[in-house]
């Protein structure tokens, strides 16, 4: 994996994370948010995903806009998908506040199957656009990733959390930088681990 982002190179690494969450801003407005925002979602990981691997001068919007167009239906698929899971899990939470005290032990299957779906949230997105998979096999490599890199996953939780405490003390890093650079720290940490997979793989073909 290379990054590309040398010290010499920062205000243009600046310009081009602004642009880029910028894009994923108006795209997402695009589609009125509920239609727009999970393929903006997608085309930024992908971007991402080729600065990541070596491709840094690459033509952000012209990239950006590829692969909003030809992914929007499988994004938005996964996004449903994820949003559904999400929504039930709350739903759940809510029914539960207001049972009766025998159900409480179920807050605590709720809180681990809560915490396994946050988990691979983290990878949805990375693994859709680092793979070509359909979608429910999507989920299911996501979350077959994240039990397996227990170390990117510490590093998408580390990396979401700085995000989070930036925005808390300097709410203006929220519509400049917060989506693109966010997507940039968990796409680090999975390509690490995909690599990581991927070598195995190799290593265990060739050995066979």
């Amino acid at each position: 994996m290379h990054t590309g982002l040398g010290f010499l190179k920062i205000p243009e690494w600046i310009v081009k994370f602004a642009y880029l969450n910028l894009l994923w801003f108006c795209f997402s407005l695009l589609g009125g948010i509920v239609l727009g925002v999970f393929p903006a979602t997608t085309a930024m990981f992908a971007v991402v995903r080729q600065w990541l691997l070596g491709e840094t001068e690459i033509p952000v919007f012209k990239r950006f806009w590829k692969f909003y167009k030809q992914d929007f239906l499988r994004s938005s698929l996964l996004g449903y998908v994820l949003f559904a899971v999400g929504f039930t899990l709350y739903v759940d939470f809510m029914l539960l506040d207001q049972s009766e005290n025998s159900f409480r032990w179920l807050h605590f299957l709720l809180l681990i199957l809560s915490s396994i779906y946050v988990l691979t949230l983290l990878y949805a997105f990375p693994v859709f656009v680092h793979y070509q998979m359909k979608v429910f096999q999507v989920l299911k490599t996501a979350f077959l990733v994240m039990v397996i890199s227990p170390l990117s996953t510490i590093m998408m939780i580390a990396g979401t959390l700085i995000i989070y405490i930036v925005i808390l003390y300097s709410p203006s890093f929220l519509p400049i930088f917060s989506a693109s650079l966010l997507s940039f720290l968990i796409m680090w940490a999975a390509v690490l681990s995909f690599q990581k997979i991927d070598k195995k793989n190799k290593v265990t073909k060739q050995a066979s």
